[in-house]
């Protein structure tokens, strides 16, 4: 065939068309057909071929005018697309062929690749796409011969212009490429932000985050295969968050297992600390830092809202086209004007989209920033505080700035912008109302503004009802955390009954709370959702009373405007109230910042020289001229922040004191004498008064301090030596071996000093913690060392160990001042400081003190500590461990549950609402949805019955346009279900209008039915699963808390018990609405026009799909963001319990630098799953964006194409609905991806009900104990007992057979580890014994109940437990004792004064944990509680190892004169302590090695008992 022949068949046989060349130029047909169609198919396969090319290399690599070319060249071809929209919809006089339509495709096709390509990354390629740039110079050239049409004027004026514009695009484009050819790709070397040192390199072994160096880089290939940035995208993929693929891709294969397969922060966040500014104010510090992004963001705000007034505008004009032209012949209904109104919409909905997509995202990124600001901050500002400024918050207020404050300044965000938007949206809807249906949608806005008040008044009492759950929620979880701390003094003192009572307590008024504020939320779901139906009812009801006719245009223009209306108007408290609570939680936050900083070079002043002569109680002649250490004169301190403090309040009085360098110092004093407060002085804790205080180099250098109470974080053994400072093996293990640790490290396990050692060293004992925070300590090798008491807890021998080889030997040349009530090292001291009441009462060196002192003399002659000799070769022995370090490391990382939630854990919780409940409230919600359904079909079919229709019998094969085939259009009709009438009577009117009414009655009915079961349901399933969740902790085995750190626990009855009493329901309930809607959405729309099917059922399988990879990704993220975000409050809770140690040792810096590295991580999860919400909404938009483009065209091909035309009614009723679908894809899927979320807390707290490990029961009946006998104790018999605390172990208890009298009092030694602590532990049973038998009055324990058992017993622990309430219900829970049993109990310990200096006597309040008294008077608190029991059997574990030696004589002889007729088991380190006792056992190793009299084993030299007494010089009474 020739070409001529070829050109004659596609142009209809035109002899003048079929030529090649005519009148200068190629014929019309060459040059459309096949000049210009095989250019274009030529060009777009290199084109497509370059695309699919994989690139290494970022966009952002682009210069500016590089990068401005490429921008505007893309831009204005774009823009030449308007031509071939002006060809076929505007433009009558040409004749369009299909072949038209076809060669228009492909050149559009052709451009938007180019555009593409133009701004995507892969033209980086390390070889040169040279074929595709060659091609693009020749496709250049060639269209150019447009240009020489130009001359010879063979184009119109349109025409010309196209051809000028597209030409200099091109150009650009050209330009463009030439530049790239000669670009070069640099790939950068990675480094890690905070450098490579060994210290950082420690800091960062379990929290990595990778980030690129420098935001205008790429990353390496080698990175670049595994982390996904958003820095490394093109625009079309930031466009489309298509970079975030991977990810999902992951997450859909089940590959997301940890924080480094998501990706990592883009540089706009991770690099805002380099640029990040600091201002005094915190609103003008947000402003510096993110103003300009935030005010930026306002420009797509503003273009998203007036967009989003297309959709109803150009419905409106759509359905008017249809009511108009329905009364025409067929061949007169204009197809193109009709597309032309369908382009509109869709492009202004798609558009619309987009923005507010893109929008939603990058607030919300912003947001981000915000808070990694807030966070590190605050964090910032608290460990810049003393003790005294933090005491003016609480733990609770400090947290809460950091997680609820911080949320709600960020929040101001969104609610600043919906602020000034949601007036002007609201403004404009009233104004469209008003053209559509005049004043009488005052009827309807005078509706919904009555409810705005009475949305207002229910959600001020929501939120005094939030206020009061809250405060109900931080008493809850504050009991819970009590319990957790003391679970093994609760069990063994048998108080689970008072604690339940306590707790179901607390529960009923924080369930009476979240009952109301249900109840009223189900109002507001209840005006919510009938708020729509009630405006249009009483709207078009109006309309109609006053004589006009509705018009489908009319209603459904009026419904999708009350639609835009409603949300303002509803959110428009809610933002208020949102930037209400900005501000306030903004004032909050600024409170805590703007306390002033002690002034550490004010505080610390220089005393002059010459004034240390005058002192009084300067330890030295004045002969004498030392180097001083440290320096007070006159020197006042209070814990008192404020500066008017009153003469009570000062801790520390007229303290006078020089300390030379290199000596030691011993503290002395009672409990409270302010021993403790004195160290804190010299650390700046406190606030200086007055006076003056001057320590060397203490600013550059710090101190080395050891707390009374051991602080240890959680990380391994040696990194809690180390405390981030570089490993030097040799000076390693001298410290090691000078704290007596090397045993304690060969029995960790396998992993030695690498071993994790849990939360505030859960897995130590408190010997162990001790020695560790020393090592610490020396480690630093620091000049001054502050040890407040670090040898209470070991025993004697170790405390002799620690002082002669650490604290006399490796620290000789270190000033060391040493707070103790270990008397018998005062001859071997420097100095000795005696205080009382919080002044200096004696001072002086060791000689001049003891000759003065004769209460101390007799102390020391009564009470010395010797050492315990051991039958090994070793000096020093290992502590007893009571937990297998190895299990702790195995269970230290938090386990979470990947996949789906299982059908198990919804079943659970429905059964908890209740099943009957759960089939009701879905039922009412089946119902509202489908009387809300029945209400708009019936509008629309009403409307449609006030339409006339003619011309419904003239079919006509004639055609307005030539672009689709009459007949394929003949074949997808699908008439209307009913047709049109012209009936107008009364009698119709009432029919319709009584319908309509009771339609929006019965929906209203249902509506609240629905609500109000809902709101029932959550919360009786709150109230069952938290009280089974209590019970299962109360009877779950001491082990178990053991290997689990608190905080993972209370996130159980915090965070976890939030989501199924609050955010479960809440969200549930918006899934099940939401399922339901979407529904009858495309039920609506399908009945409206069928064809839509066609369309429907692929974009059915296309959103399963989405929704699918969404869903499994997301869950994964959520799982763990709450593993990363609990560190952050971790470590922050742990800063703050050791703000003191980190500031003595000047290691703020370095833990301010590990915060931002768990910000960071929590951030990055928190950004992981914006994005993939980002990723999944745009996907979404697509979705309702082809089904509006779908319904639209389908109506317009479907009017014109049949006879009768499409029912204006229907399309508008399918429009209306299909507008909001895209929020009802994204609602439904958000909604139960964030269900299934919540869900995780149902999974956890199940968990926890279910597979927790219970103390067991035998299953045969318990031994009924007689009553008890009132004048004995009870006779203990262990027959061969043997006990491991893991099958793995090595036996705690080898063969211990022995037998205790009635009354007799037994005292217990042995090194540590030798299984003291064992002993009771089988007794009580908090352990079970693997073989042999333990009786009390010859009834074997195991045949008795545990709690039975255990209240036959009393125990006071070697670490005292007081919970928040009153003295009296410490000490007598039950309230079985009078107020007078309980004061003469509280005289014989010692307690009676200090009740009454508290001025409300045994009413008196406790603060949790007993915070408000020293370690030592708890222990007396807890003494007298257990006198209080007149228990049978009496146990003391290192009862009196804090409490001074002239204290603990008076307890032992209270003891002795209580508990006469009671058997008393005593385990001591003082020797003092036991040697009166009726009988002494000897541990060693788990095994008995002597069990006498005193007296007996005194006589035997050779015995360990009388190696230690004679050691010790011990004098009997």
């Amino acid at each position: 065939m020739k070409i001529s022949d070829f050109l004659s068949f596609i142009c209809n046989d035109n002899n003048s068309l079929s030529k090649i060349w005519i009148n200068q130029d190629f014929s019309l047909c060459f040059h459309k057909y096949l000049f210009e169609f095989f250019l274009h198919i030529i060009t777009l396969i290199l084109v497509s071929y370059n695309i699919g090319q994989r690139s290494k290399c970022s966009y952002r690599l682009w210069t500016f005018p590089l990068a401005l070319i490429r921008l505007a060249s893309t831009i204005i071809l774009f823009i030449t697309f308007s031509y071939y929209f002006y060809i076929y919809f505007f433009l009558d006089t040409i004749n369009i062929q299909w072949i038209d339509i076809i060669n228009t495709c492909i050149i559009l096709l052709t451009y938007i690749f180019i555009c593409y390509l133009n701004l995507n990354s892969n033209l980086y390629h390390k070889k040169r796409p040279w074929i595709y740039i060659i091609w693009m110079s020749i496709f250049f050239l060639v269209q150019n011969y447009d240009i020489y049409r130009i001359i010879i004027k063979h184009l119109t004026f349109i025409d010309s212009i196209y051809v000028s514009i597209r030409q200099l695009c091109l150009a650009f484009i050209f330009l463009g490429l030439l530049c790239i050819s000669r670009h070069k790709c640099y790939r950068p070397v990675h480094r890690d932000r905070l450098g490579s040192s060994d210290e950082n390199q420690r800091l960062l072994t379990d929290t990595r985050i990778i980030q690129p160096v420098c935001c205008f880089l790429p990353l390496s290939s080698e990175q670049s295969s595994d982390i996904i940035n958003e820095d490394s995208a093109t625009i079309t993929q930031l466009f489309t968050f298509s970079w975030f693929n991977p990810i999902m891709k992951r997450g859909y294969n089940s590959l997301i297992n940890d924080l480094n397969d998501l990706c990592s922060l883009p540089s706009v966040i991770f690099t805002l600390g380099s640029i990040i500014q600091h201002h005094r104010e915190l609103s003008r510090s947000l402003l510096t830092n993110f103003g300009q992004s935030f005010f930026f963001l306002g420009i797509l705000k503003i273009l998203g809202d007036c967009l989003a007034f297309g959709g109803p505008i150009f419905l409106n004009k759509l359905i008017l086209y249809m009511e108009e032209s329905s009364t025409t012949d067929q061949k007169d209904r204009n197809l193109r004007y009709g597309l032309f109104l369908s382009s509109i919409l869709i492009g202004t909905v798609a558009l619309a989209s987009f923005l507010n997509t893109q929008f939603t995202y990058r607030i919300n990124r912003l947001g981000l920033r915000c808070k990694m600001y807030l966070y590190t901050r605050i964090y910032l500002k608290a460990t810049e505080l003393n003790t005294c400024e933090m005491n003016r918050f609480n733990m609770g207020e400090i947290v809460n700035f950091m997680s609820t404050d911080s949320d709600r300044i960020v929040n101001f965000f969104q609610s600043f912008h919906a602020f000034w938007s949601l007036p002007v949206q609201i403004i404009i809807v009233l104004y469209l109302l008003y053209k559509q249906i005049g004043l009488t949608f005052l009827t309807g806005l005078a509706f919904a503004i009555i409810l705005i008040p009475i949305n207002k008044v229910i959600a001020s009492k929501i939120a005094i009802l939030s206020q009061d759950m809250m405060l109900y929620k931080d008493e809850r979880v504050k009991l819970i955390s009590e319990i957790l701390y003391g679970i093994r003094t609760i069990k063994m003192n048998t108080y689970e009954n008072y604690f339940i009572n306590r707790m179901d307590d607390v529960r009923q008024k924080e369930l009476k709370a979240l009952r109301g504020r249900k109840y009223l939320d189900a109002f507001c779901v209840y005006f919510w959702a009938t708020t729509p139906v009630l405006i249009s009812v009483l709207t078009f009801t109006t309309y109609t009373f006053l004589g006009n006719q509705l018009t489908p245009a009319k209603v459904f223009t009026s419904l999708a405007l009350f639609a835009l209306l409603i949300s303002p108007l509803n959110s428009f408290p809610w933002v208020i109230n949102g930037l209400v609570e900005s501000y306030v939680s903004l004032k909050r936050v600024q409170r805590f910042i703007n306390i002033e900083l002690t002034n550490l070079g004010e505080y610390y002043e220089n005393i002059p020289v010459g004034s240390q002569l005058s002192l009084d109680t300067v330890f030295l002649n004045s002969t004498d001229d030392p180097t001083f250490d440290i320096r007070l004169k006159q020197a006042n301190f209070s814990w008192k922040s404020s500066n008017n403090i009153e003469s009570d309040d000062i801790s520390l009085k007229d303290i006078d004191l020089s300390i030379p360098r290199g000596s030691l110092v011993l503290i002395l004093g009672r409990v409270g004498s302010g021993k403790t407060t004195l160290l804190n002085s010299f650390l700046g804790e406190l606030n200086k008064i007055n006076g003056l205080i001057n320590i060397h180099r203490v600013l550059e250098d710090g101190f080395a301090y050891v707390s009374q109470e051991a602080w240890i974080q959680q990380m391994s053994f040696r990194d809690n030596i180390l405390f981030g400072k570089i490993y030097n093996e040799q000076w390693y293990k001298r410290v090691i071996s000078a704290c007596a640790l090397e045993n304690d490290i060969k029995n960790l396990g396998p992993a030695g000093d690498r071993t994790l050692i849990g939360e505030n060293g859960v897995t130590l004992s408190g010997g162990q913690k001790a020695r560790l925070a020393l090592a610490r300590a020396v480690y630093q090798d620091k000049n001054i060392y502050l040890l407040d008491d670090p040898l209470s807890a070991v025993d004697v021998h170790v405390a002799r160990h620690l002082f002669s080889h650490c604290i006399r030997d490796i620290l000789k040349y270190k000033t060391r001042i040493l707070c103790t009530h270990q008397i018998q090292f005062i001859e071997q001291a420097d100095y000795i400081i005696l205080m009382e009441n919080g002044r200096i009462v004696r001072s002086g060196k060791p000689n001049e003190i003891l000759s003065s002192t004769e209460y101390l003399l007799s102390s020391i002659n009564q009470s010395s500590q010797p050492g315990i000799a051991t039958t090994h070769k070793s000096t020093v022995e290992v502590e007893e461990q009571v937990l297998q370090t190895e299990t702790a490391l195995q269970n230290e990382a938090e386990q979470r549950c990947t996949g789906t939630v299982k059908f198990a854990i919804w079943k659970r919780y429905f059964i908890a609402v209740g099943i009957c409940l759960s089939f009701s409230i879905v039922f009412s919600i089946f119902l509202m949805q489908a009387s809300r359904n029945s209400f708009d079909w019936w509008l629309s079919y009403w409307t449609s019955h006030q339409l006339s229709v003619t011309n419904t019998t003239n079919i006509t094969s004639q055609r307005s346009f030539k672009i689709l085939n009459a007949n394929v259009i003949t074949i997808l009709d699908a008439r209307p279900i009913y047709g049109f009438s012209t009936q107008t009577n009364d009698n119709d009117f009432k029919r319709f209008f009584t319908i309509y009414v009771g339609l929006a009655i019965a929906n209203s009915l249902f509506t609240l039915v629905r609500a109000f079961t809902f709101a029932y349901g959550g919360i009786e399933g709150a109230r069952k699963l938290h009280k089974s969740l209590f019970n299962s902790i109360l009877k779950c085995s001491i082990s178990f808390f053991d290997i689990t750190p608190s905080g993972r626990i209370l996130n159980r009855f915090s965070s976890d018990t939030w989501s199924v009493d609050d955010s479960l329901p809440f969200i549930l309930n918006i899934l099940l609405a939401n399922i339901f809607s979407l529904l009858g959405t495309l039920i609506l729309s399908c009945y409206g026009l069928p064809k839509f099917l066609i369309i429907l059922i692929p974009l059915t399988i296309f959103y399963y799909f989405i929704q699918n990879y969404y869903r499994w990704t997301s869950r994964e993220i959520k799982r763990i963001s709450s593993v990363t975000l609990s560190p952050v409050y971790a470590h922050f809770g742990e800063t703050i319990s050791g703000l003191s140690t980190i500031r003595a040792f000047r290691h703020a810096k370095r833990f301010i630098d590990y915060n931002f590295i768990l910000v960071s991580n929590s951030i990055r999860t928190q950004f992981a799953s914006l994005v993939a919400s980002s990723w999944l909404g745009f996907r979404l938009q697509l979705i309702g964006i082809i089904m509006v483009a779908g319904i639209s065209l389908i109506g317009v091909f479907e009017h014109v194409y049949t006879i009768e035309g499409a029912n204006p009614a229907l399309v508008g009723l399918s429009l209306s609905y299909i507008l909001s679908v895209t929020g009802l894809l994204n609602g439904l899927i958000t909604s139960f991806t964030e269900t299934e979320k919540e869900m995780v807390g149902v999974e956890r707290v199940t968990a926890y009900i279910d597979n927790l490990p219970i103390e067991e029961e035998i299953e045969e009946p318990y031994v009924i104990l007689n009553e008890p006998r009132e004048e004995n104790g009870s006779t203990i018999e262990y027959r061969h007992v043997m006990m491991k605390y893991n099958i793995d172990q090595k036996f705690a208890l080898n063969d211990i057979t022995f037998s205790i009298k009635s009354n007799e009092k037994i005292g217990v030694v042995g090194r540590t580890g030798s299984g003291k602590s064992s002993l009771l532990a089988t007794l009580f049973r908090t352990v079970n014994i693997c073989d042999g038998q333990i009786l009390i009055d010859d009834i074997d324990i195991t045949s008795l109940e545990r709690q039975t058992l255990r209240q036959t017993l009393a125990i006071i622990p070697q670490d005292p437990f007081l919970f928040s309430g009153t003295i009296r219900e410490n000490l007598d829970p039950y309230r079985h004792y009078t107020d007078e049993e309980i004061y003469l109990v509280l005289g014989k310990c010692h307690l009676q004064k200090l009740i009454e200096n508290l001025g409300n006597g045994l009413d008196s309040m406790i603060v949790e944990r007993g915070r408000n008294f020293s370690v030592g008077e708890k222990q007396l608190f807890c003494l007298a509680r257990a006198l209080l029991r007149k228990a049978k059997i009496l146990c003391l574990d290192e009862a009196t190892a804090n409490i001074d030696v002239e204290t603990d004589r008076l307890i032992q002889t209270s003891i002795r004169e209580t508990c006469s007729d009671v058997t008393v088991i005593t385990i001591a380190h003082r020797v003092q302590t036991i040697v009166d006792s009726d009988r002494v056992l000897v541990m060693d190793n788990g095994r008995m090695i002597e069990f006498d009299t005193p007296k007996n084993l005194l006589a035997n030299s050779e015995s360990i008992f009388a190696r230690l007494f004679f050691q010790g010089n011990v004098q009997v009474l």
